[in-house]
């Protein structure tokens, strides 16, 4: 009878040692940061720094200077333009 004590209380201390780690590794888990935004310049911009098309991909233009590539998204309106990844 005292073995059969002794493991209950053995684990139900296990159980609280779990618990508690559990909440703390929970707690201790900062927030993720909001990816940084990404740089954005018009096609105008891209082109009066010298960037030329290279290719057209549906509403899409390739940007490129030497080793510098963006893409820009065209509309009658606007463009927006980002870094190629």
């Amino acid at each position: 009878m005292k073995g059969l004590s002794a493991m209950r209380t053995s684990r139900i201390l296990l159980c609280a040692v779990a618990w508690a780690a559990g909440s703390f590794s929970a707690s201790a888990q900062t927030p993720a940061a909001p990816p940084p935004k990404k740089q954005k310049i018009t096609l105008p911009a891209l082109a009066a720094q010298g960037f030329e098309v290279k290719a057209t991909i549906g509403s899409y233009l390739v940007m490129q200077r030497a080793k510098d590539v963006w893409l820009c998204y065209m509309l009658d309106t606007r463009s927006d333009c980002t870094p190629a990844e």
